[in-house]
């Protein structure tokens, strides 16, 4: 009956049936420096769920046409319901971030991001590769035939610009306890044009990031290879983890996530129901 439903964060409703989907009282934010994420747990029954229990999970969207928004069930699993918001509250703060939080750590890149150089790196044929990776290659004298939404950028032995992967392709996950891997796809098929195939190829270049004591800069290692990987290392300091955090909810509806810079007005949607099929 409806009693389930009066501490939920997210209700079921079947015909005259109310599940919970989370209890209110343990509701919580996190921030990976791309999406905002609101998860409730302690719901009702469910064997296979978290601790027996129903949970959900919500992802707030930056759409900035979408006003408040409302959520819509994006996926529905046993115990588990998925939510994604679309809004334009979350707009202000999701962009040009280069944090993100990883398997629990967090990693801060944006000094490795910037608006007014590039970081670069030569191979042993004396091949230019220009980086910036999450800003994408930034226009310079020496990268003007760059396009502005590489990620990573070669300048070949002809004086040609070609991208070896574009920043909207980017990915990033842990390899093992003190290394990272940043993938970048979708670059120029031009830089595959050595490699025999029967189909075209588009490079990916991939960007090892290791625990380091320096700031560091990137090292070309090797490429093409026979599926047109460039690859590269990177031993920075800024590749060790920082223990990630909960972002805080203050009693005024303010996010707050120092690691992130982080500040977020989101009251206008709390105190409030909304409802999805």
């Amino acid at each position: 009956n409806l009693t389930n439903c009066e501490n939920a964060g997210i209700c079921l409703q079947r015909g005259k049936e109310f599940s919970s989907f989370g209890s209110i009282d343990t509701q919580q934010f996190s921030y990976d420096g791309q999406r905002l994420r609101l998860t409730y747990f302690n719901g009702d029954d469910c064997p296979s769920g978290v601790k027996g229990k129903h949970s959900s999970e919500i992802f707030f969207v930056c759409d900035s046409n979408a006003g408040l928004g409302t959520p819509v069930l994006h996926k529905r699993y046993t115990c588990l319901a998925v939510f994604m918001w679309k809004t334009s509250l979350v707009c202000q703060n999701t962009q040009q971030q280069c944090s993100f939080e990883i398997s629990n750590k967090h990693y801060d890149f944006n000094l490795l991001s910037s608006l007014s150089h590039n970081w670069n790196a030569v191979d042993a044929q004396n091949v230019s590769y220009w980086i910036n990776i999450c800003r994408g290659v930034q226009r310079t004298n020496t990268t003007i035939g760059c396009s502005p939404t590489a990620a990573v950028c070669m300048e070949n032995q002809a004086g040609s610009h070609i991208s070896l992967g574009t920043i909207q392709t980017m990915e990033v996950k842990s390899i093992n306890s003190t290394d990272l891997l940043l993938t970048f796809k979708s670059g120029d098929s031009r830089a595959c044009s050595k490699i025999s195939s029967s189909t075209e190829m588009t490079p990916t270049s991939r960007i090892f990031m290791r625990c380091g004591n320096r700031l560091g800069k990137p090292k070309m290692s090797n490429g093409p290879d026979n599926e047109c990987y460039y690859n590269f290392l990177w031993e920075s300091s800024l590749a060790c983890a920082d223990k990630a955090e909960q972002v805080i909810l203050e009693e005024n509806g303010i996010l707050r996530d120092a690691r992130f810079g982080f500040i977020l007005d989101i009251k206008s949607i709390l105190n409030q129901k909304f409802s999805t099929n």
